[in-house]
């Protein structure tokens, strides 16, 4: 009698046994099945984060205009043209740029003016804009000196009317006429005070990337 009494427990025990082990592993494949889900679902994320942020690179370079030129950036302008057109020197990405500043007072620049008028209609190797500063330095105001030039009647020359005086202070101008150098990365090569005529210029550019 007593064996049979424990044979039955040995068996219930084993049993019990069983099913413990058996709900154990039961609990653990449900706990690695949760786990790896948490890890599939961070991978995904991970994915995402790296497309998007691989999206804001490629804006980013989109829009970032390479340097070729050694130096800094030409500090920008945003200037009216005595037509109200405006010119935004940032705009003209992959041009070379020649400014001049000059004034309607100035002998040299006066002197020069025919030369220049030639050179805005033929160049080919950079683009040509000259800034005045009605109100500044001596300058006749915005309407006196538009009328005047008007009257000289040149018909290539780009003008640009800085009022503000913002531009003379960004490129620390001191005396006129002023020559700024511009590559077409918009890096600033150089500020040249006093008169160039074409062939100066024509050398200047030819090293300008």
């Amino acid at each position: 009698m007593k064996k049979r009494i424990l044979s039955g427990l040995m068996a219930l025990s084993l049993v019990l046994t069983a099913c413990s082990t058996g709900a154990k592993a039961k609990k653990d494949i449900m706990d690695n099945k949760k786990e790896h889900k948490k890890m599939e679902d961070k991978m995904d994320h991970m994915k995402s984060d790296k497309k998007d942020n691989m999206k804001l690179d490629q804006m980013s370079d989109a829009t970032k205009v390479k340097k070729i030129n050694q130096g800094e950036l030409a500090t920008d302008f945003n200037l009216p043209d005595i037509n109200g057109k405006m010119y935004k020197l940032s705009d003209q990405k992959g041009k070379k740029v020649y400014v001049k500043f000059w004034a309607s007072w100035c002998p040299i620049c006066l002197a020069g003016l025919s030369e220049l008028d030639e050179m805005s209609k033929n160049a080919k190797d950079y683009e040509i804009v000259t800034v005045v500063s009605p109100g500044h330095i001596g300058e006749k105001n915005k309407e006196d000196f538009i009328k005047w030039f008007k009257g000289l009647n040149y018909k290539n020359i780009k003008v640009l009317l800085d009022e503000s005086g913002n531009f003379i202070k960004n490129y620390s101008i001191r005396s006129t006429p002023t020559n700024i150098i511009v590559g077409s990365d918009g890096v600033l090569i150089k500020v040249v005070p006093g008169q160039l005529n074409k062939e100066a210029l024509n050398k200047i550019f030819s090293e300008v990337k």
